[in-house]
Protein backbone atom coordinates (compact mmCIF):
# COMPACT_ATOMS: atom_id res chain seq x y z
CA UNK A 1 0.00 0.00 0.00
CA UNK A 2 3.17 2.61 1.22
CA UNK A 3 4.91 1.81 -2.39
CA UNK A 4 1.35 2.21 -4.10
CA UNK A 5 0.74 5.73 -2.62
CA UNK A 6 4.79 6.48 -3.08
CA UNK A 7 4.53 5.54 -6.92
CA UNK A 8 0.94 7.62 -6.88
CA UNK A 9 2.60 10.92 -5.03
CA UNK A 10 5.51 10.48 -7.81
CA UNK A 11 3.74 10.22 -10.69
CA UNK A 12 1.48 13.05 -9.60
CA UNK A 13 4.88 14.96 -8.83
CA UNK A 14 6.04 14.66 -12.40
CA UNK A 15 2.89 14.89 -14.20
CA UNK A 16 3.18 18.57 -12.81
CA UNK A 17 6.42 19.02 -13.54
CA UNK A 18 5.86 18.17 -16.76
CA UNK A 19 3.03 20.68 -17.12
CA UNK A 20 4.86 23.32 -15.28
CA UNK A 21 8.05 23.11 -17.47
CA UNK A 22 6.56 23.53 -21.01
CA UNK A 23 6.94 26.23 -23.01
CA UNK A 24 4.17 28.12 -24.62
CA UNK A 25 2.82 27.05 -27.94
CA UNK A 26 4.42 29.91 -29.82
CA UNK A 27 7.00 32.20 -28.94
CA UNK A 28 7.71 36.04 -28.78
CA UNK A 29 9.35 35.52 -32.17
CA UNK A 30 6.01 34.04 -33.85
CA UNK A 31 4.03 37.44 -31.96
CA UNK A 32 6.55 39.17 -34.51
CA UNK A 33 6.27 36.95 -37.59
CA UNK A 34 2.49 37.36 -37.52
CA UNK A 35 2.28 40.95 -37.02
CA UNK A 36 1.51 43.20 -40.12
CA UNK A 37 2.12 47.06 -41.03
CA UNK A 38 -1.49 48.12 -41.00
CA UNK A 39 -2.80 49.44 -44.32
CA UNK A 40 -4.88 51.88 -42.54
CA UNK A 41 -2.15 53.85 -41.29
CA UNK A 42 -0.79 54.20 -44.70
CA UNK A 43 -4.30 55.10 -45.89
CA UNK A 44 -4.39 57.85 -43.66
CA UNK A 45 -1.15 59.36 -43.41
CA UNK A 46 -2.25 63.27 -44.66
CA UNK A 47 -4.12 62.98 -41.05
CA UNK A 48 -0.43 62.23 -39.38
CA UNK A 49 1.43 64.42 -41.32
CA UNK A 50 -1.16 67.41 -40.40
CA UNK A 51 -0.39 66.56 -36.55
CA UNK A 52 3.39 66.44 -37.39
CA UNK A 53 2.74 70.11 -38.97
CA UNK A 54 0.91 71.42 -35.94
CA UNK A 55 3.26 69.76 -34.04
CA UNK A 56 6.57 70.96 -35.46
CA UNK A 57 5.44 74.83 -36.18
CA UNK A 58 4.13 75.17 -32.41
CA UNK A 59 7.07 73.13 -30.77
CA UNK A 60 8.37 76.03 -28.85
CA UNK A 61 4.84 77.19 -27.67
CA UNK A 62 4.17 73.65 -26.78
CA UNK A 63 6.90 72.96 -24.60
CA UNK A 64 6.93 76.52 -23.50
CA UNK A 65 3.39 75.86 -22.13
CA UNK A 66 4.57 72.78 -20.68
CA UNK A 67 6.67 74.26 -18.56
CA UNK A 68 3.78 75.06 -16.33
CA UNK A 69 2.09 72.40 -14.54
CA UNK A 70 -2.22 73.18 -14.47
CA UNK A 71 -3.30 71.21 -11.28
CA UNK A 72 -7.06 70.34 -10.34
CA UNK A 73 -7.38 74.11 -8.96
CA UNK A 74 -6.17 75.71 -11.81
CA UNK A 75 -3.06 77.13 -9.98
CA UNK A 76 0.15 77.32 -12.34
CA UNK A 77 3.60 75.42 -10.68
CA UNK A 78 6.70 75.40 -12.41
CA UNK A 79 8.12 72.30 -13.51
CA UNK A 80 11.72 71.37 -14.94
CA UNK A 81 12.64 72.51 -18.35
CA UNK A 82 12.41 69.29 -20.80
CA UNK A 83 13.51 68.61 -24.57
CA UNK A 84 10.92 65.72 -24.40
CA UNK A 85 7.22 65.41 -24.39
CA UNK A 86 5.14 62.26 -24.44
CA UNK A 87 1.26 63.04 -25.10
CA UNK A 88 -1.62 60.00 -24.83
CA UNK A 89 -4.97 60.31 -26.22
CA UNK A 90 -7.62 58.91 -24.19
CA UNK A 91 -11.03 59.67 -25.70
CA UNK A 92 -13.43 60.04 -23.03
CA UNK A 93 -13.02 60.81 -19.30
CA UNK A 94 -9.59 58.51 -19.31
CA UNK A 95 -7.34 60.74 -16.93
CA UNK A 96 -3.20 60.96 -17.40
CA UNK A 97 -1.04 63.99 -16.49
CA UNK A 98 -0.02 63.11 -20.58
CA UNK A 99 -3.88 63.40 -21.56
CA UNK A 100 -3.76 65.21 -24.85
CA UNK A 101 -5.93 68.19 -23.09
CA UNK A 102 -5.80 71.86 -22.07
CA UNK A 103 -3.68 71.05 -19.63
CA UNK A 104 -0.86 69.89 -21.76
CA UNK A 105 -1.55 71.60 -24.52
CA UNK A 106 -2.41 75.65 -25.65
CA UNK A 107 -5.98 75.90 -26.70
CA UNK A 108 -5.01 77.00 -30.02
CA UNK A 109 -3.20 73.83 -30.47
CA UNK A 110 -5.24 71.57 -28.81
CA UNK A 111 -8.30 72.10 -30.56
CA UNK A 112 -6.33 71.17 -33.89
CA UNK A 113 -4.39 68.52 -32.49
CA UNK A 114 -7.71 66.85 -30.46
CA UNK A 115 -10.10 67.29 -33.98
CA UNK A 116 -7.12 65.14 -35.68
CA UNK A 117 -7.07 62.66 -33.03
CA UNK A 118 -10.33 61.60 -33.01
CA UNK A 119 -10.99 61.45 -36.55
CA UNK A 120 -7.75 59.14 -36.92
CA UNK A 121 -9.76 57.19 -34.00
CA UNK A 122 -8.61 55.05 -30.86
CA UNK A 123 -7.56 52.23 -33.29
CA UNK A 124 -5.25 54.60 -35.57
CA UNK A 125 -3.47 56.75 -32.89
CA UNK A 126 -2.63 56.03 -29.02
CA UNK A 127 -0.41 58.97 -28.57
CA UNK A 128 2.75 60.59 -29.41
CA UNK A 129 5.97 62.08 -28.32
CA UNK A 130 7.61 65.33 -29.35
CA UNK A 131 11.52 65.91 -28.91
CA UNK A 132 12.16 69.33 -29.16
CA UNK A 133 16.08 69.37 -29.85
CA UNK A 134 16.09 67.43 -32.88
CA UNK A 135 12.23 68.09 -33.62
CA UNK A 136 11.62 64.55 -33.79
CA UNK A 137 7.81 62.98 -33.87
CA UNK A 138 6.87 59.29 -32.69
CA UNK A 139 3.36 58.55 -32.78
CA UNK A 140 2.45 55.38 -31.30
CA UNK A 141 -0.72 53.89 -33.38
CA UNK A 142 -1.22 51.17 -31.17
CA UNK A 143 0.13 48.71 -28.25
CA UNK A 144 -0.92 45.01 -28.41
CA UNK A 145 -0.46 42.69 -25.78
CA UNK A 146 -0.01 38.56 -26.36
CA UNK A 147 -0.74 36.71 -23.07
CA UNK A 148 0.37 33.94 -23.98
CA UNK A 149 3.94 34.82 -24.44
CA UNK A 150 4.29 37.96 -22.53
CA UNK A 151 4.97 39.50 -25.81
CA UNK A 152 3.79 42.88 -26.41
CA UNK A 153 4.12 44.70 -29.82
CA UNK A 154 4.57 48.61 -31.05
CA UNK A 155 2.63 50.03 -34.10
CA UNK A 156 4.82 53.58 -34.71
CA UNK A 157 4.84 56.25 -37.04
CA UNK A 158 8.26 58.36 -36.17
CA UNK A 159 9.29 61.46 -38.29
CA UNK A 160 12.88 63.17 -38.77
CA UNK A 161 14.50 59.91 -36.73
CA UNK A 162 15.87 56.61 -37.75
CA UNK A 163 16.28 54.44 -35.46
CA UNK A 164 17.64 51.84 -37.46
CA UNK A 165 20.77 51.72 -35.89
CA UNK A 166 19.17 50.62 -33.27
CA UNK A 167 17.25 47.86 -34.46
CA UNK A 168 16.62 44.69 -33.00
CA UNK A 169 15.83 41.23 -34.70
CA UNK A 170 12.01 41.72 -33.49
CA UNK A 171 11.60 45.13 -35.19
CA UNK A 172 10.80 45.78 -38.99
CA UNK A 173 10.13 49.02 -41.16
CA UNK A 174 9.22 50.04 -43.97
CA UNK A 175 9.78 53.74 -45.28
CA UNK A 176 6.71 55.96 -46.16
CA UNK A 177 6.47 59.52 -47.74
CA UNK A 178 7.74 62.81 -46.57
CA UNK A 179 10.28 61.84 -43.85
CA UNK A 180 7.97 58.81 -42.12
CA UNK A 181 9.25 55.70 -41.28
CA UNK A 182 6.66 53.08 -40.01
CA UNK A 183 7.96 50.99 -37.44
CA UNK A 184 6.77 48.09 -35.56
CA UNK A 185 8.48 46.19 -32.79
CA UNK A 186 7.85 43.19 -30.24
CA UNK A 187 9.34 42.77 -27.16
CA UNK A 188 8.89 40.78 -24.18
CA UNK A 189 6.43 42.82 -21.71
CA UNK A 190 8.50 44.85 -18.70
CA UNK A 191 5.44 46.04 -16.96
CA UNK A 192 5.20 49.59 -16.37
Amino acid sequence: MKLFIISTLFSLFAILYACSSQKPSKTIKDVFNQEQFDSNVINHLSLYDSLKNILVANVDTIFGYRKVKRGSDNKATAIPPDDFHNFIFIPGKGESSDKISLETLPPFIYSKVDSICRKLGENRIAGFDLQRNKIIVNITIKNDYDEETSAETQHTLTWNWDHSVDKTELEKDTVLNNGWIYYVQTEAWQGR
